[in-house]
């Protein structure tokens, strides 16, 4: 095949993102439909960087069957987590259930420091630790509460099972929430949408009904009924047609509603979230239907 520059320099794109030959051919092929040898691509190499090429080739040259890529990944996981069996964890969780040994991540993360970045490993490690700072709750809290909402379908139960189990005051529904969203990221709001609780009965809506009917907050309804505000508002729209908003006005006491001392600390967690009052009132319209009164 003929040189071409543009096709060097994908090559030499795939080398430095993938360390083996044999990748950089089979990624080539699937970018540009050609198929040419690893020794062609070598041989393109040379030309291109010249007296560079030796020293470049080396410094990304990586055996096994993971890439640069995964190592880059790995030091970032590390330096959010704080160690190599919390990002070992968290692959298995998340993405692949066979997926490599903390030995393995902290060799290619060594490898990646020390041969790609050139920087002192121990110097890294040190920072990254700093950076950490003091939380109480890490990934092994996280993935066992990413666990429990799959089972139960709520962040509510998830605290009462918390507090069963530890016989302690267990983390608010914002503190949980982040830590879901800290494993999750982008695919938290699809996790969300497949493991949260969506069907009630239709006997368990007509008591719902009532309840609020009798209490007027959806909170009084969560709270005696265990059922997810934003699920329980879904059916009642549902149920109720174009009749919800009239029904709402005149059962609804939110401008009478209490606000206990936990729904004050998840206000506050919210503004150190989001930053804004209006932001908090958003979130907290999304999540109840009605914002606090003067927020």
């Amino acid at each position: 095949m003929v040189y071409r520059k543009d096709f060097v320099i994908v090559c030499k794109e795939l080398y430095e993102k993938y360390g083996n030959l044999t990748r950089v051919v089979e990624e080539f092929k699937s970018i540009t439909g050609e198929r040419v040898s690893d020794n062609t691509i070598k041989r393109w190499l040379k030309v291109y960087l010249k007296q560079g090429f030796s020293s470049w080739y080396n410094k990304y040259k990586l055996m096994g069957n993971y890439s640069w890529e995964d190592a880059r990944n790995w030091k970032e996981l590390y330096e959010q987590y704080g160690s190599y069996k919390s990002v070992e964890l968290l692959i298995k969780q998340n993405s692949d259930i066979t997926g490599p040994h903390e030995i393995t991540i902290r060799d290619y993360v060594y490898k990646y420091i020390t041969q790609v970045l050139e920087q002192n490993y121990d110097e890294w490690i040190k920072n990254s630790n700093i950076n950490l700072g003091n939380t109480r709750y890490n990934i092994n809290d996280f993935l066992y509460w990413k666990n429990l909402y799959e089972t139960v379908g709520s962040l509510r139960e998830v605290r009462n099972q918390l507090r069963i189990e530890t016989n302690e005051n267990p983390p608010d529904a914002m503190t949980i929430r982040n830590g879901l969203r800290n494993i999750l990221g982008n695919n938290y709001d699809n996790w969300l949408k497949e493991y949260a609780k969506k069907s009630i009965d239709d006997e368990e809506i007509d008591r719902c009904k009532e309840l609020f009917e009798e209490k007027g907050t959806y909170d009084a309804v969560r709270r005696k009924t265990g059922h997810d505000t934003k699920v329980l508002r879904k059916h009642f729209k549902k149920n109720l047609g174009n009749a919800y908003d009239n029904w709402y006005d005149k059962h609804s006491k939110h401008h009478l509603r209490k606000y206990d001392e936990n729904e004050v600390l998840e206000w506050v967690s919210l503004f150190e979230e989001f930053g804004s009052f209006p932001s908090v009132s958003s979130e907290i319209m999304d999540t109840y239907g009605k914002k606090p009164l003067h927020l």
